[in-house]
């Protein structure tokens, strides 16, 4: 796959997706200046102010208030209108827009409306997520393993599809390796496994079906920093050449060699974005009752328990405890299940305390 050359005023032939302008919501009032927020999750456009036609496009990435949108075939710096900032809206990488090309002859121009988003992270700062693929690294840093269930479970409770790329395992770690794959493969999640020294044959031959996954969608690269993910876009997408870092001695953690969240157009169609280093998603709106509906392997049996409403914790005929102990659900995907209900109702309990 080859990214598209993104000075601006070059030709990308990209298909943006299609818009439906009901659903660009525009403050009334005179000039447009009036209305309110809508809830958490959405933004919110203005009426147009000018009589130049406005263009459909995506945000790549927004650096120091100018955002590089891609629209009309291509790349603009465009700069957002300051009603945004007084409705307390930020647009966001990932963000569906409309903008209004400069007047005069004038290179930069105005994004004026914000298509409804459908999902917005906060860590990393990404509107619009179709997938997160998770990248794991055995050996240094260690694979930490409950951040891996924070990372799925967070994106299966926005409704974002999420799969693993176990990185760098010809490292003497095969059938560790080969035991995670197994582990999150038999929960239903697609995991891909790729050598450290991939080059050509990355992926093969699974380069098909992942080349698949990525078209006409937009998917964000999560993991510890130091797993490789910079690395893995280089390989991912021909003739992009990604900053990648090397372990800290003292701290056994990479160092942060992506600086912004930034979507990266495919020539299939689709993006992948490169995301700063420590990705992690928030869970700070997750509760109790949620998390189970977030593992598979306990939504597909917590219909059968006993009591409505089971945390799976000490009921009585629980059938999620009786698939650990047949092992069925594997018991370290269960304990770190109950360690962050345990973190969940911890967090409600202050939450009330701070009220």
């Amino acid at each position: 796959m080859r990214p598209f050359d993104l000075q601006r005023g070059n030709s990308c032939q990209i298909q943006i997706p299609a818009y439906n302008r009901s659903q660009l919501y525009k403050p009334g009032g005179n000039g447009g200046h009036g209305g309110t927020r809508r809830q958490k999750g959405t933004a919110e456009g203005l009426q147009l102010i000018n009589h130049e036609p406005a263009i459909p496009g995506i945000i790549l990435k927004g650096v120091g208030g100018f955002y590089t949108v891609l629209a009309d075939q291509k790349i603009h710096t465009c700069k957002s209108r300051g009603i945004f900032r007084k409705m307390g809206i930020i647009p966001l990488p990932g963000d569906k827009v409309e903008i209004q090309q400069g007047r005069n002859g004038s290179s930069e121009g105005s994004i004026v409306s914000i298509l409804e988003r459908k999902n917005c992270l906060s860590r990393p700062a990404v509107a619009n997520v179709d997938r997160v693929a998770l990248v794991l690294c055995p050996g240094e840093p260690p694979w930490d393993l409950l951040y891996t269930d924070r990372i799925l479970a967070s994106a299966l409770s926005r409704g974002i599809e999420a799969l693993l790329i176990i990185n760098k395992v010809d490292l003497d770690q095969d059938k560790a390796c080969e035991s995670l794959k197994d582990i999150y493969a038999r929960a239903g999640f697609t995991v891909f496994m790729h050598g450290h020294s991939g080059g050509e044959h990355f992926f093969d031959p699974c380069r098909q079906e992942w080349e698949m996954l990525l078209k006409d969608r937009t998917t964000t690269l999560a993991g510890q920093s130091g797993a490789g993910k910079s690395s893995l876009l280089n390989l991912l997408v021909s003739g992009l050449r990604m900053e990648t870092g090397v372990l800290s001695m003292r701290s056994g953690r990479g160092r942060h060699t992506t600086r912004h969240a930034e979507l990266i157009p495919l020539s299939a169609g689709g993006f992948i974005v490169d995301t700063p280093g420590f990705s992690q998603l928030d869970t700070e709106d997750m509760k109790a009752q949620d998390l189970g509906s977030c593992y598979p392997e306990i939504r597909a049996l917590a219909g059968s328990c006993r009591f409505y409403g089971c945390l799976h914790e000490t009921e009585p005929e629980c059938i999620v405890k009786q698939a650990v102990e047949s092992g069925w659900f594997e018991r370290g995907r269960y304990e770190r299940y109950l360690t962050q209900l345990d973190d969940i109702k911890e967090r409600t309990r202050n939450a009330g305390y701070r009220k």
